[in-house]
């Protein structure tokens, strides 16, 4: 008989992620059976300007190229370390007189002492940004941490909190409930699609899909 040996373990490093990190969303239609889509979604989040908390909307961030692939940044007199809301793959802008567009580069390490970041390219949009970094010398510039928002996430739902906490009657006669639906079986020519009212509104779409839906997610949970 094999005599039984104790390994140990530990943990080396947690991931936590939240809506910051999400930077795009995918719909793969060979895993949605039956679903009548014609092609892949893909589409990438908007991002926001954030001041990391503990720093000032002034702070200049500078940038320093080097030859490995990579730029280092660092904030005078402040730190990266702790729950500043900036973690690796966090995306920053700066601006920057080398670029006519703002600078965003992509966050690849945090130094021990919190004071160093690493930055690695990311790409180029048209209009919107320079995803480049500098090959040599140093930059500076006014920076922000770009994140995706979720928009309007209290009206998410068909509930909504009154007023009041005892209300005896309720008029909603003037009041609107607005729904959404997927479209589907439909595909683009020449870079264009044509929808109808009538493509959204079939038998089962509408205000009793809507409800149900939501009554049937409410009981899965």
């Amino acid at each position: 008989m094999k005599k039984p040996t104790d390994t140990k373990s530990s943990v080396v490093k947690i991931n936590a992620y939240n809506v910051f990190d999400i930077k795009s969303v995918f719909q793969d239609i060979s895993t949605i059976s039956g679903s009548g889509l014609v092609t892949d979604f893909i589409a990438d989040s908007v991002l926001y300007d954030r001041v990391l908390s503990g720093f000032s909307p002034a702070d200049q961030l500078s940038v320093t190229g080097g030859g490995s692939g990579t730029n280092t940044a660092t904030v005078a007199g402040r730190n990266f370390a702790g729950k500043v809301g900036l973690t690796t793959d966090s995306v920053i802008s700066y601006n920057s007189n080398d670029f006519a567009d703002p600078v965003y580069n992509r966050v690849t390490g945090i130094s021990n002492d919190g004071k160093t970041l690493t930055l690695v390219e990311v790409p180029d949009i048209t209009d919107v940004n320079e995803g480049d970094i500098i090959t040599s010398g140093t930059t500076s510039g006014v920076f922000r941490v770009r994140v995706p928002l979720i928009s309007n996430i209290d009206d998410a739902g068909l509930y909504t909190r009154l007023p009041r906490r005892n209300i005896s009657n309720l008029n909603s006669s003037n009041s609107n409930l607005i729904i959404t639906t997927q479209v589907t079986g439909k595909s683009s020519s020449s870079n264009s699609l044509s929808l109808t009212s009538q493509d959204a509104l079939d038998a089962s779409a509408g205000i009793t899909s809507a409800f149900l839906n939501h009554l049937m997610l409410k009981n899965i949970q």
